[in-house]
């Protein structure tokens, strides 16, 4: 007669997921290798799981102009993107104190902020920005948050987050 184990054992024991390896009551790893892998490479291109190049640099131009309570979050949300990047600042001619916010952020590798003395427009902003630009692709973020982005919104019973 074979000894029979405890079913109280199996219970108190974590299992362990097959396809990701993680625990029972532990979030699975943010593993989009995994997950491209189970979808397929066709379905991850469909839904936007695209593999960076080696190497690939994103330059971030942000005009500021009058930004003081919004431009110290923005730029943490943008640090806070996994890719790596220069962030370019181009302060607009600021009259609000926006030019002491920017000069307290802390300066890394990845920032850089330049001045217009006067306001001369978001164009002559990008313009600034673009020359200063040495990443392989370029976008443009507003330093503004939207409403909903400072206090939270809700519509039809649903409430966004504040932050990312």
């Amino acid at each position: 007669m074979t000894a029979m184990s405890n079913p109280s054992d199996a219970q108190n024991r974590p299992s362990t997921c097959p396809l990701c390896g993680c625990r029972d009551g532990e979030p699975a790893p943010p593993d989009l290798e995994l997950l491209r892998r189970w979808l397929g490479e066709p379905i991850a291109r469909r839904i936007g799981l695209h593999r960076l190049p080696p190497g690939l640099r994103l330059s971030v131009v942000m005009p500021v102009y009058n930004e003081k309570d919004t431009v110290a979050e923005i730029v943490r949300r943008v640090r806070a993107v996994p890719i790596p990047k220069q962030i370019i600042l181009v302060d607009d001619g600021s009259t609000d104190g926006t030019r002491e916010v920017l000069a307290s952020l802390d300066a890394g590798d990845d920032l850089e902020v330049h001045y217009h003395e006067r306001n001369q427009g978001k164009g002559a902003a990008l313009r600034t920005g673009f020359a200063k630009a040495a990443g392989d692709i370029v976008i443009v973020q507003d330093a503004d948050l939207p409403p909903a982005a400072r206090t939270g919104c809700s519509t039809s019973g649903t409430t966004w987050p504040t932050a990312c």
